[in-house]
C-alpha cells in the first residue's frame, strides 16, 4: 500500500494553494518524527479503548488516522520548539 501511495504522490503536481502547500511542506519536514511518534499515539488511543473496533471500521479507521496524524504532528512540532528537539525527532 505504501508503494502505491508513494507513486501516487510522486506523480501529482504541487498544489497552487499556498496554505495547502505550506501544510504539505510541514508534513514533509516532520514526516520522520511523525513516523516515530505515531506508535505512542496509537498506544494511548488503544489504552482508552479507541481502536478500529470501537465503532464501524469505515468510520473508526479514518477517524483514528486523522487523530493519530494530528497528535503525532503536535508532539513533533512541540519537540522542535526546544533547542535540542530536532535531534530527538529527526
Amino acid at each position: 500500500m505504501l508503494i502505491g501511495i508513494f507513486l501516487l504522490m510522486k506523480n501529482t503536481k504541487a498544489p497552487k494553494n499556498p496554505f495547502l502547500k505550506k501544510i504539505i511542506n510541514k508534513l514533509n519536514q516532520y514526516s520522520y518524527g511523525i513516523y516515530l511518534a505515531h506508535v505512542l499515539i496509537l498506544n494511548i488511543l488503544e489504552h482508552y479503548g479507541y481502536y478500529w473496533k470501537f465503532m464501524n471500521p469505515i468510520v473508526s479507521v479514518p477517524l483514528i488516522t486523522v487523530v493519530c496524524l494530528i497528535g503525532s504532528f503536535s508532539i513533533v512540532w512541540l519537540l522542535n520548539r526546544f533547542k535540542f528537539g530536532k535531534y530527538l525527532v529527526g
